[in-house]
């Protein structure tokens, strides 16, 4: 009997052992992830170092400040309309309405207009002048369409003429509007 209780007691006791040993992993295994649960907790909340400031040199400052002045350079060259102006027959009056019915030459900038403008005679040189100006700026209560200016010349005046309420409309993109020029 004492060898059946031996055995008995060994595997009792074997028994309790491997329940304590589960017990302490799982107890271990436990405490490992909560210490590292709050361990990396307080890494992501610790102190922050703050990046060392860089010291710029003054060529990488010029650099900078050269590159910054020619994008506010092309940017403001971007938005400047071509400024083409067109010479036109006299509008004429249809449904209570001016309309271009034809358009006779197109100049590629006003440049090209103006240098060609004493073509002409012409009794309102500085008058046109300005006038095309203006409309170039949207300046002077004048304005272009789209970069597009319309003038005709009156033969009975001696004048070229800007009317601002021809431009009201792009006519140059007017399938209505005959176009005496090669574009």
């Amino acid at each position: 009997m004492k060898k059946g209780g031996r055995v008995w007691e060994f595997k009792y006791l074997a028994g309790i052992m491997a329940s304590g040993l589960l017990k302490l992993a799982t107890l271990g295994g436990v405490a490992a992830s909560g210490g590292g649960i709050v361990a990396g907790a307080s890494m992501m909340s610790g102190s922050k170092q703050e990046a060392p400031e860089i010291q710029k040199t003054s060529t990488q400052m010029e650099d900078e400040e050269n590159l910054a002045q020619s994008d506010d350079l092309s940017l403001s060259e971007s938005k400047i309309p071509a400024c083409i102006v067109y010479e036109a027959e006299k509008p004429i009056q249809e449904g209570g309405n001016s309309k271009f019915k034809k358009l006779l030459r197109k100049f590629g900038s006003k440049d090209e207009f103006l240098q060609k403008l004493n073509e002409k005679e012409v009794t309102n040189t500085e008058a046109i002048t300005t006038d095309v100006n203006n409309a170039c700026g949207n300046t002077g209560g004048k304005k272009s369409v789209d970069g597009s200016i319309y003038v005709w010349y009156s033969e009975s005046d001696k004048k070229w003429i800007y009317s601002t309420q021809m431009h009201e409309k792009g006519w140059s993109k007017d399938n209505e509007v005959v176009k005496s020029f090669i574009s």
